[in-house]
């Protein structure tokens, strides 16, 4: 950030015109915080846009949560004969564009500078229990949900109860947890003491799905939250630029949006904790903060620590500014912590009484019944009771930046020449689990190691290179006389593509006779085919296929229970047994059923009114023995080609080997590809295809 003094009156925002006079608002206020009201159109989100620009001329850094994208153009700076034209200072507007820095960050993506976040990070300063505990708290209620546990029952409230505890350890022995692979191994490795909290609140089989839930975490777009790009930390954000925008249109759905801004508020509050101070530090916006903050009884995630936040944050001189369409959809406690309101356009009615009603204790109001409807884009009534007892009429000015909604296309072409910056700072996989001794790394994958030394193994999968392939096209040509005499076709073309493959190593507990001999857990190698989510079995030179694992694999946790009772049973089952076996509502079973019999997994009978249902197919594999694959050469291709993208992803294979395999985890997953040849033989003027598998050396008529 530079130390170039602003042209700017320091200490106050020009935010617009009163009574045609420039209205300086004075910045201490925004101590109090500061909220924009109004219907789409009114101008609030502009409003709020031009106190950003104010701070940052007044060396306020901001924090910037962009649920829309329209905030991300402040990194885009507007015509400066538009400037001219609304009587604005061009040397305010050239001061802006040489000295402020904003930056865009887009978590999993790496189209703006990648931010991610570590949700299980805690304060290294030592703060009285009545602060830290509503940290660790709100922390644990954010990962249950996210887990997909529900607080408001008893499971949900025995997941945060648990996760509350292994924080408060973790913050009591000032050992980090860092990730959700140490959580996880964490809780598969409780001592006595904490064993003893734990079963509390959970039995046995309740830890062992907590971990599942962990695992998932650590794969799949979920990881990307927590691995890829720039760690957040408040600090580095607040030195590094004067904006930060924090673009979450990158997110896939509204509940991860809720999990980073909850992670988000929270980091920022443990900071400003540890760094107290009676002047303004920095400014933390949220535009269209209504689902996130809502009036109802309904906890998003997101709820308690923002109200938590706009509680306390002026004593330690954070400035709050947000922005809503409906001043009725926000819960009235935390509206009540703002201590600035500029209110624009409102038509409904419940929205415009609520405001009156307030501002009849506060302020001489006037009539707002008929005054709000009839407001102009830009034109507010501020109620800023430091400034002037009455309502001030508002016009405010114009941006310096550009205001428009920008698409990631836009993001990726603003922070092209940062991405180079910013890469030395992005997490690297060994940090992630640095926890993790060297030799627990060296178990990962050692039947990779093994095979080369012990020469009796069957080598199941190879790496076919191209001048084998063409061996064995010409070798395959068609003879004169069958398969004596002179070759009648030559090989017009071999084009090589490469098929990928999930290789997963996933730790069982083995079973012997019947189950009544129990081996201790062993880790196996099972292969998923990378396009159609199919088990591949390799034995020599032949590979099973177990084609129904690519439906079931798609499936969720209680369509994956149902089709379990139905193709592990030996004869068929009424929808009421399905439930008995499953312990799921008679309504769960039927949508299950629904499901399965379009995806052509399963059919029925009909026994009198009854329906009796039972597999077309059945996947009867119990144990993880029974489909791995023992050796294995991995000779493959993994870079410097044209790579396929995989239609499965490696979360749907966890989810689906944790709930078909009793005691079943997924230790690690690896993407290895394998060579295709598809050879093209002519004989005159006609042509014929073959396909090659590059990974058996057998011909097929279709890729498998």
């Amino acid at each position: 950030m530079t130390n170039t003094k602003s042209p700017q009156k320091e200490e106050f925002a020009l935010i617009g015109k009163t009574k045609g006079k420039n209205l300086e608002y004075p910045l201490k206020n925004l101590k109090k915080h500061f909220i924009a009201l109004g219907s789409s159109g009114s101008g609030k989100t502009v409003l709020t846009k031009i106190l950003i620009e104010e701070c940052a001329m007044n060396k306020i850094p901001s924090i910037v949560v962009d649920v829309q994208g329209d905030l991300a153009s402040l990194a885009i700076m507007g015509d400066q004969k538009e400037i001219e034209k609304h009587d604005l200072s061009l040397e305010s507007y050239n001061w802006f564009k040489e000295n402020v820095n904003v930056t865009i960050y887009t978590p999993i993506s790496t189209k703006g500078i990648p931010l991610c976040i570590n949700p299980l990070k805690l304060t290294q300063t030592k703060l009285p229990e009545e602060e830290i505990i509503p940290i660790m708290h709100a922390i644990a209620t954010s990962i249950s949900k996210l887990l997909g546990y529900n607080t408001s029952n008893d499971k949900g409230k025995s997941a945060e109860a648990v996760l509350y505890t292994l924080l408060k350890n973790s913050y009591d022995t000032k050992s980090s947890i860092d990730s959700f692979d140490n959580l996880a191994n964490l809780i598969q490795n409780l001592d006595s003491n904490l064993m003893g909290e734990v079963t509390q609140y959970m039995n046995e089989t309740e830890i062992i799905n907590l971990v599942k839930k962990v695992k998932f975490m650590t794969v799949g777009e979920k990881k990307l939250i927590f691995q890829l790009g720039v760690p957040l930390d408040v600090e580095f954000l607040l030195k590094d630029s004067d904006i930060n925008v924090i673009y979450l249109n990158t997110l896939p759905n509204q509940e991860e949006k809720e999990f980073f801004i909850t992670n988000l508020t929270t980091e920022l509050y443990q900071w400003m904790l540890s760094n107290p101070s009676d002047k303004i530090q920095c400014a933390y916006v949220i535009d269209e903060i209504a689902p996130y903050l809502p009036a109802t009884s309904e906890k998003p995630m997101t709820k308690t620590i923002l109200k938590l936040l706009f509680k306390q944050a002026r004593k330690y001189g954070v400035a709050c500014m947000i922005a809503t369409q409906n001043p009725g959809d926000i819960d009235y406690k935390a509206f009540a912590q703002f201590g600035s309101w500029a209110i624009g356009r409102l038509s409904v009615k419940q929205d415009i009484k609520k405001i009156e009603n307030t501002l009849k204790t506060l302020a001489d109001a006037g009539d707002l019944v008929s005054t709000l409807p009839k407001l102009q884009p830009g034109e507010f009534l501020l109620f800023a009771p430091d400034m002037s007892e009455k309502l001030i009429h508002l016009n405010a000015r114009w941006l310096y930046t550009k205001h428009q909604t920008l698409n990631e296309q836009t993001i990726k072409e603003l922070m092209k020449d940062k991405q180079q910056k910013y890469k030395k700072y992005f997490v690297k996989e060994t940090e992630v689990n640095q926890t993790k001794t060297i030799t627990e790394k060296n178990q990962i994958f050692k039947v990779e190691k093994e095979i080369t030394k012990k020469e009796k193994l069957n080598t199941c999968f190879i790496s076919l290179n191209s001048e084998d392939a063409m061996k064995v096209a010409k070798k395959n040509r068609k003879k004169m006389f069958w398969l004596f005499g002179s070759p009648i076709e030559s090989v017009a073309e071999i084009k090589q593509t490469w098929h990928p493959y999930i290789m997963t190593q996933i730790r069982s507990r083995d079973k012997y006779l019947w189950g009544m001999i129990k081996t201790k857990f062993k880790n196996h190698i099972v292969f998923f085919d990378g396009k159609t989510g199919a088990i591949i079995k390799a034995k020599k030179r032949k590979h099973i296929e177990f084609p129904n694992t690519g439906k079931l694999v798609s499936l969720t946790e209680n369509q994956i229970s149902v089709a379990k009772a139905i193709m592990l049973n030996r004869k068929p089952l009424s929808n009421a047994e399905i439930s008995d076996i499953t312990k799921l509502s008679s309504n769960i079973v039927s949508n299950a059923l629904e499901v399965l019999l379009k995806q052509a997994l399963i059919t029925f009978k009909k026994v009198a009114n009854y329906k009796q249902w039972f597999s077309l197919n059945p996947f009867k594999a119990k144990s993880v023995r029974k489909i791995c694959t023992k050796a294995i050469l991995t000779t493959h291709c993994t870079e410097n080609f044209q790579l396929p993208s995989l239609k499965i992803d490696e979360k749907s294979i966890i989810h689906f080997v944790t709930m078909w395999f009793n005691e079943a985890q997924v230790e690690k997953t690896k993407i290895v590809y394998y060579p295709t040849y598809k050879i093209t033989y002519l004989r005159k003027g006609h042509t014929r295809t073959i396909l090659l598998n590059g990974a058996t050396k057998r011909i097929e008529k279709l890729h498998f």
